[in-house]
């Protein structure tokens, strides 16, 4: 082979090898989270649902927190089935757990509180008559709660109730990124929870919610993780309220085009807004010289937040999430957008 041919060859092969290893592609699986606290879907989420192929529904089923004056974990606002659940979806219970139990619950107390879990979440499925293939653990821990945490999905692990099922656990980008002092979580399989990424109540000109930048940051050894991971992403947004650059609250029903009133707010970069007036604004009683900072995004941010976690996956095989499952988030979006999210894996 003369030299010419030899390197038109290397490059080839550089070409084709780079490219291969750019492009991921998944078999993909559909699914949205319902978050609410009672169960029944309207028609506009039973046609998205159909015209999406959505097969997997993950149910927040119960919330626990720590009761500080019985200094005790206690059930929070568990779900109330107003409808029968689809024969056509697959159900997944989910149960969230905050990071202050796990802090407060005495480590003799970890056992029984993992079955009190499980006796909830099979009483519910044995009501409502549906048998799920998967049961998640969903927990913000830390390096503190850890050892505690990881306890209790062993004791979930080991129930009779999950003989022959999978159990789950969500993972934040933050477990992700510092795996070495915050550990893997011993369950099947995870979820990468891509979104509430940053600092809700810090004072600043970012979006909490979703970051491309920050993803990049957090995922750079996605592939490495050694779990299978499902991948969860937001269709939600809101605006977080600040009083004197303190942190006052969440207003969701604002839309970006309401701080377009120049009469209103007086545009203070990116995403910040500073309240001109005390106006009344779709029922909420904004005062003058409060800031509010819109979290908005759009589905191509979405989508290239999805590229960048496809791209790095190391798993064949993916369960794509959206969260969640609410007919007044669904009319922000037309369905080929949300098909093009899920495509984002393929």
């Amino acid at each position: 082979m003369n030299p010419l041919h030899l390197t038109c060859y290397c490059l080839f092969l550089v070409v084709t090898f780079g490219s291969c290893k750019r492009e991921k592609h998944h078999q993909v699986e559909s699914a949205f989270y319902y978050w609410k606290t009672s169960f029944k879907l309207n028609e506009k989420e039973q046609q998205e649902l159909k015209a999406l192929n959505v097969n997997h529904l993950y149910l927040r089923f119960l919330d626990v927190d720590w009761d500080v004056n019985r200094k005790s974990a206690r059930p929070v606002c568990p779900m109330i089935f107003n409808q029968q659940f689809p024969a056509t979806l697959k159900p997944i219970p989910v149960v969230f757990i905050t990071n202050k139990t796990l802090l407060q619950v005495d480590r003799l107390a970890v056992n029984e509180l993992a079955d009190n879990i499980m006796h909830f979440v099979r009483r519910q499925c044995e009501l409502q008559k549906i048998n799920p293939a998967e049961i998640q653990i969903d927990c913000d821990w830390t390096k503190q709660s850890m050892v505690r945490y990881f306890l209790l999905l062993r004791r979930v692990k080991e129930h009779e109730y999950l003989k022959g099922k999978m159990l789950s656990a969500t993972i934040r980008m933050h477990q992700i990124k510092y795996r070495t002092s915050k550990g893997v979580p011993p369950v099947d399989k995870g979820l990468l929870m891509c979104y509430n990424m940053g600092d809700l109540r810090k004072y600043g000109d970012h979006n909490s919610i979703l970051d491309q930048h920050t993803i990049e940051d957090y995922l750079a050894n996605l592939s490495s993780y050694p779990l299978k991971l499902d991948v969860a992403l937001p269709l939600f947004s809101w605006s977080v309220l600040f009083r004197n650059q303190l942190y006052a609250g969440l207003l969701r029903d604002l839309k970006p085009s309401d701080f377009q009133n120049e009469k209103v707010f007086e545009k203070q970069g990116k995403r910040c807004y500073q309240v001109l007036n005390n106006v009344n604004l779709n029922g909420y009683l904004l005062k003058k010289g409060e800031v509010l900072r819109d979290e908005s995004y759009s589905a191509r941010d979405i989508i290239q937040a999805a590229k960048y976690c496809s791209t790095n996956l190391s798993t064949d095989s993916v369960r794509v999430i959206l969260f969640h499952l609410d007919s007044s988030i669904l009319n922000n979006y037309h369905t080929n957008e949300l098909e093009k999210i899920y495509h984002s894996f393929r």
